[in-house]
């Protein structure tokens, strides 16, 4: 008889909504993290919610008592929602094993405890949750990787060169930083630091800023960015970097070679997954490039061992890992699932100001063959986003010209993380643009601004 139904390795969101979903089908489960103080994830613990804690802080800072500081407000709310979410689930009967996991078998796994105890557990199913963590700038910085034994320059120390996992046990105090990467991830550090008044330098390798998203919206931030004093370098890279009392950088751009002095650095460039020392590998589980390969019910080539999250090659976001719990634990319980189209998920990055989209882009549609009507309005003509001294941006939306049909809506602007909302029901069932025409919003909010778009 196996010790469980379920064992979950990994409790950040894909694992722990894993976990709570089996839970509440009756299976028995264990839940097995590094220790308690993981419990989340990155996502609870370097990612999403500290990341927001400080956005949040910078831009109403004003509202905060005297000698409250940025890492301590994100700390606190780290802290807070971290016993709430193991309240959450010790009540629903989920069991704890502290430790790393390692495959012994197809059906047992080995966990090696904090203090060198072992324990083997077994179990009729297994999810891999195990989640992803910053890659590590090669030198140059979006250049060629270094041969083995090369200058150190480009690693971490935590001290004055930080990635976002480690940046939150600083200070947060820089008067010149320079941040590497102009993803998700260096657009909101840079958003966050210029609201606590540091000089931000910003250095992109790819030709804009956000380069997965519209060039509306690159274009739109790239100027944003700039009105609030932040230094881009675009098509540019890191060719050198050294650390010390703080940083000295020589930045490449094009022909010129730019030498800097800063305060402190932060590497943005991406992320890897969490897969070494498994043992996947030897018992057969398929990779490649370190992510773990799944079937569309996130099982791997194993029978009965499913993967979900940052470890398996798919958009590394919280909502995106909650979505595949879902379905991997309706996989399990033998239930009908509906499949993930990474296409109609909405996206956001919660920069100052903060950008949001979804579907296909009218470029895209065209490359499909669909010929497309697109709606365009500006923040600046909305009352509401006046009232709130708030007035850049816009708000896109891509219709088949044909049918109405949308087909994807791209905003820049204040609060547009929310109003995206609105599309991700719209593009999942297919709505047109004369559905969306007969709601009715109230005046003046910044939700009216799709009614006006597409009037």
């Amino acid at each position: 008889m196996r010790d469980y139904d379920v064992v979950v390795i990994g409790a950040g969101p894909g694992g722990y909504r894993t976990a709570e979903e089996l839970a509440a089908r009756g299976k028995k489960v264990c839940l097995v993290e590094l220790f308690e103080e993981r419990i989340g994830g990155t996502c609870l613990n370097e990612g999403c919610i500290p990341m927001k804690s400080l956005l949040e802080f910078s831009q109403r800072k004003h509202l905060f008592s005297t000698g409250i500081e940025a890492g301590k407000f994100a700390k606190e709310n780290v802290s807070s929602l971290r016993k709430a979410l193991i309240s959450v689930l010790k009540s629903e009967k989920i069991e704890f094993l502290f430790g790393r996991a390692k495959f012994v078998s197809e059906k047992e796994i080995s966990v090696l405890g904090p203090e060198g105890s072992e324990k083997k557990v077994s179990a009729d199913y297994f999810v891999i949750a195990t989640g992803s963590r910053p890659k590590l700038p090669a030198s140059p910085v979006g250049g060629p990787t270094l041969p083995a034994g090369g200058p150190a320059w480009f690693a971490p120390d935590g001290k004055s060169f930080f990635t976002s996992d480690n940046i939150l046990k600083s200070d947060l105090r820089f008067g010149k930083i320079l941040i590497i990467g102009a993803g998700y991830v260096g657009c909101e550090f840079a958003s966050f630091f210029r609201g606590m008044n540091s000089q931000v330098t910003v250095v992109e390798v790819a030709e804009r800023i956000l380069p997965e998203a519209d060039r509306e919206i690159s274009k739109t931030l790239f100027r944003e960015f700039r009105k609030r004093g932040i230094e881009i370098i675009v098509s540019g890279m890191i060719a050198k970097i050294r650390t010390g009392k703080g940083i000295e950088a020589e930045i490449s751009a094009g022909s010129s070679k730019i030498l800097r002095n800063f305060d402190a650095a932060l590497s943005a460039v991406g992320r890897v997954p969490n897969t070494e020392n498994l043992g996947a590998e030897e018992i057969g589980i398929k990779m490649e490039n370190g992510f773990i390969l799944t079937g569309k019910n996130f099982e791997t080539n194993v029978k009965n061992i499913f993967a979900v999250g940052d470890c398996i090659n798919a958009p590394a976001l919280a909502y995106v890992a909650y979505r595949q719990a879902a379905i991997c634990a309706s996989s399990i319980c033998g239930e009908k699932c509906h499949e993930i189209d990474y296409e109609k998920l909405p996206k956001a990055v919660f920069s100052d100001p903060p950008a949001a989209w979804i579907g296909i882009s009218g470029e895209t549609a065209a490359e499909r063959g669909l010929e497309v009507t697109i709606f365009r309005k500006f923040f600046r003509a909305n009352s509401k986003a006046v009232l709130m001294r708030k007035p850049a941006g816009f708000v896109k939306i891509v219709c088949e010209k044909k049918s109405g049909r949308i087909l994807g809506c791209f905003m820049v602007g204040a609060e547009v993380f929310e109003l995206i909302h609105i599309f991700s029901v719209a593009v999942s069932n297919n709505l047109t643009s004369t559905d969306l025409r007969k709601s009715v919003f109230i005046h003046p909010t910044l939700s009216e601004l799709i009614s006006d778009t597409l009037r």
